[in-house]
């Protein structure tokens, strides 16, 4: 076949294979935490516990769950002693971003307290999760660049059982509840940070010497995002805050877990990013020698495999609550059949992006995802009145729709690849 490179197309999917059984292994082990977690937690108790996991997620998104973009940006184009001077600037603007975080928690404490019912040493362990977690993710980035999908796998695999066997200590153990389900989460992303650092400099990928040129060049592409990286937190998970506003806590437990059946889709589209994005930009990097036919089938593929994805996710949703949870749960499967539309879209709008990164285009990210964020609370407000509970699901899907959207038109128009000809395959 014409314009297609099949040694990097093979490249990339053993990559992706790679990356698919650890993502397998990684996710069954929470997921193996199911039936545990429904017996141990009540709708309501399973329903606080996805708050502050959406609270740890906002919190993740200010401190820089899009800085691990900078290194996957400049990995193939800068030596290595500069990348690793840039991976220890990363760290330095985490912690700089998690210390404003607590600090800001510590002043409206007073204002919020009423609404998270949660003491305040309780609520500080958020930003320490959450900039353990960036550190973690930046660790990842470069085994993805570097392609170690081996040490990937460790980590990525590591910290997933140093969660689950802290999490079966504290909720069956010591009968903690929710709240020990969550502490145990923010304490292995500490542990796999500090252990992902030490590998790190091992590889000399890590060296900390504070730079204010790389901390500008950090900034000039995190700041623009920042909005948008909590946008897309607010845009996936603000469904729940909105279900237990208008709904109460044992509705918003049944569809936080219809939510977290269909992350699967999510799973199984960052799976494929994490070889995908990599492989993206060092194409991107080439410039006009980059071979745009075989870059555009090989997207189309991609999402080929994501909507097959999406319909067997749909198919096994019923089985899976009936096996893993209790009786409380089963009417969960109501929602998830928009869950995973919406996750099916993200996935494409997480394939293209790249392109919009490559090209600077961060500031149109931002006002995009700013623009769905104030169209997705409308949509939740109004569709929580005029269609019941099973209107925030509807909202989750059609958010998602103008958010993907718009962003694929700005990417043809930065950067045109030839959809109708990559689909002329002989």
């Amino acid at each position: 076949m014409k314009n297609v490179d099949l040694k990097g197309l093979q490249n990339l999917v053993d990559l992706s294979k790679g990356y698919f059984l650890t993502t397998i292994i990684n996710q069954a082990l929470p997921f193996l935490l199911l039936p545990i977690l429904t017996r141990y937690l009540s709708t309501g108790e399973y329903g606080m516990l996805s708050l502050f996991t959406f609270y740890m997620s906002i919190s993740t998104a200010v401190i820089g769950a899009s800085i691990p973009l900078v290194i996957s940006k400049n990995f193939y184009e800068k030596e290595k002693e500069e990348v690793a001077r840039l991976v220890g600037n990363c760290v330095y603007t985490a912690l700089f971003l998690a210390i404003v975080v607590e600090l800001l928690l510590v002043v409206f404490y007073p204002l919020i307290k009423s609404y998270v019912s949660a003491p305040l040493i309780f609520l500080l362990l958020i930003p320490v999760g959450s900039f353990s977690q960036v550190v973690f993710s930046c660790g990842l980035t470069v085994c993805r660049c570097m392609r170690k999908v081996f040490h990937f796998s460790c980590h990525q695999i590591g910290n997933t059982t140093m969660n689950v066997t802290l999490s079966l200590i504290a909720v069956c153990i010591f009968l903690w509840g929710w709240i020990g389900r969550f502490s145990s989460i923010c304490v292995a992303f500490v542990l796999s940070a500090l252990i992902m650092m030490a590998y790190l400099k091992k590889l000399g990928y890590l060296h900390f010497a504070f730079s204010l040129k790389q901390q500008k060049e950090i900034r000039e592409v995190i700041i623009p995002l920042i909005p948008n990286s909590v946008q897309l937190n607010m845009i996936s998970q603000a469904g729940l805050f909105f279900m237990g506003l208008y709904f109460g806590d044992d509705i918003l437990g049944k569809y936080a877990m219809g939510f977290q059946i269909s992350l699967c889709v999510k799973l199984l589209s960052d799976t494929i990013n994490m070889s995908w994005s990599p492989f993206f930009f060092q194409q991107l990097s080439k410039g006009e020698k980059m071979n745009k036919t075989y870059i555009t089938r090989s997207l189309l593929v991609l999402i080929a495999v994501l909507v097959l994805g999406t319909l067997a996710i749909n198919l096994l949703a019923y089985p899976v609550l009936w096996i893993m949870t209790t009786p409380d749960y089963y009417s969960a499967s109501e929602f998830i059949p928009w869950f995973t539309l919406g996750w099916l879209l993200y996935g494409i709008y997480g394939f293209v992006r790249p392109i919009l990164i490559k090209y600077n285009q961060q500031r149109f990210i931002g006002m995009n995802s700013l623009l769905t964020m104030i169209v997705m609370i409308v949509a939740n407000i109004v569709a929580a009145h005029y269609l019941g509970y099973k209107g925030i699901s509807y909202a989750f899907c059609t958010v998602y729709l103008l958010l993907t959207v718009p962003l694929i038109l700005r990417a043809q128009k930065v950067h045109p690849l030839p959809w109708l000809k990559a689909m002329k395959i002989w």
